[in-house]
């Protein structure tokens, strides 16, 4: 009898302490906004790194694996060259399709009015 009287007792801190984890996660939970905000933040961070610091603040993944893959050589700076003149330099990666490359420019920041 005592064997079981054991086993039931660990069961019951095992459930004691899945309570208190489900508890603790309940009160970590953030509304979405406030999720998108705190994300925010961390790629305003990330991008004033030096090597990624010429990104725009709102960043996508892409456009941060072919900054990283600028660095590494694995990626080409393509100077795009505007009919106004302007030259937009756009990375890519060196296996980029047209269609990549059409992506990158539609994503090119534009310029601000000084």
């Amino acid at each position: 009898m005592d064997g079981d009287i054991k086993i039931k007792s660990e069961y019951d801190h095992y459930k004691d302490i899945q309570s208190n984890e489900v508890e603790e996660d309940a009160e970590e939970e953030l509304p979405h906004a406030e999720v998108v905000d705190i994300f925010q933040e961390g790629l305003a961070m990330l991008v004033q790194d030096p090597l990624l610091c010429d990104l725009p603040i709102q960043v996508t993944l892409e456009e941060i694996n072919s900054q990283i893959a600028l660095e590494f050589g694995q990626a080409m700076t393509v100077n795009v060259c505007k009919a106004d003149k302007d030259i937009m330099p756009v990375v890519v990666v060196q296996n980029a399709t047209v269609l990549d490359l059409k992506r990158a420019i539609q994503r090119y920041p534009a310029k601000t009015p000084a």
